[in-house]
């Protein structure tokens, strides 16, 4: 198995499987890749205690879907093994960050996971559960790359392919849906109208998502491969160009080395803004599917 195989590993009692289930298709439908073990009834099969540690060790987030039938399971339970990998990693290695428990009946939480804030699911439903993911799996791709004073951040999954960050200011290309990384991964190109440093600027110029933005709209393996989120991605990006089309931006230019070739593009704070907001309303997104 790879690591980080799954984005996302939900542990749930089977009588609440209906709760897992939902909430498997919450995520799915925007391109997180979860582990729902009923959608892949075979992949823990084999060695099952090593595979299982396997899942909940390397996922970028585990979600713990709690209730009374949760806190009973028997000790040589499945549960129970991934209540001890998830125990041993998110508090034992104080990984806090990577835990989501969600109490799906008032039930009381073992004071082992007393370090962990929990969401009540009555309270705030599926929705704002799966929002909760998406924020919790946004601050865990980011970090601070100590560079800029505004806190401009490189994606971790391919941050040192990244250089350092020039500010800058820029407007939509006019033309930016007749490019080849527009039909490829959804890139709005722009053009530069001030740049604090001098250097040749003799390329296409593309605005990313900066690591501000889950890689579910950034990361150009995901945008290459999973149709839907090239689609999410594209809509929302040609909302944010008929809405600014003559605005000016503020932003931050990079270059970008990849297979020996350099690339140019910039960071806009708006734009991940945009991006992490239309996301969140995926009715709004879902309107968009059916015209």
């Amino acid at each position: 198995m790879d690591r980080n195989s799954f984005q996302v590993a939900i542990s749930f009692s089977d009588e609440k499987s209906w709760i897992a289930e939902d909430l498997y298709n919450l995520l799915k439908e925007i391109g997180i890749d979860s582990f729902y073990y009923k959608a892949y009834p075979d992949y823990t099969g084999g060695n099952l205690e090593e595979n299982i540690k396997n899942i909940y060790n390397y996922s970028n987030l585990n979600l713990i879907i709690w209730s009374e039938d949760y806190a009973k399971k028997s000790f040589d339970s499945v549960v129970t093994t991934e209540l001890a990998t998830m125990h041993n990693r998110h508090i034992s290695n104080q990984e806090y960050d990577s835990l989501i428990i969600v109490n799906s009946d008032n039930s009381q939480i073992h004071n082992k996971f007393s370090k962990i804030t929990f969401h009540n699911l009555y309270q705030i439903g599926l929705y704002k559960i799966r929002n909760a993911i998406i924020e919790r799996l946004n601050k865990l791709y980011s970090y601070d790359d100590g560079l800029v004073s505004h806190k401009m951040y490189h994606p971790k999954f391919d941050s040192f392919t990244r250089g350092k960050m020039i500010l800058c200011k820029f407007k939509i290309h006019e033309n930016y849906l007749d490019t080849h990384s527009w039909g490829k991964y959804g890139d709005m190109q722009v053009h530069i109208t001030q740049l604090d440093k001098k250097i040749d600027l003799d390329y296409a110029i593309n605005l990313l998502p900066s690591g501000r933005v889950t890689s579910l709209l950034a990361d150009p393996n995901l945008l290459r491969t999973q149709k839907k989120n090239l689609e999410i991605k594209k809509k929302l990006s040609i909302a944010f160009g008929k809405s600014n089309k003559d605005h000016e931006f503020v932003g931050y230019l990079f270059f970008r080395f990849k297979n020996s070739v350099e690339y140019c593009n910039v960071y806009c704070f708006e734009y991940d803004d945009h991006l992490n907001k239309g996301l969140m309303n995926l009715h709004d997104l879902n309107l968009w599917y059916k015209h």
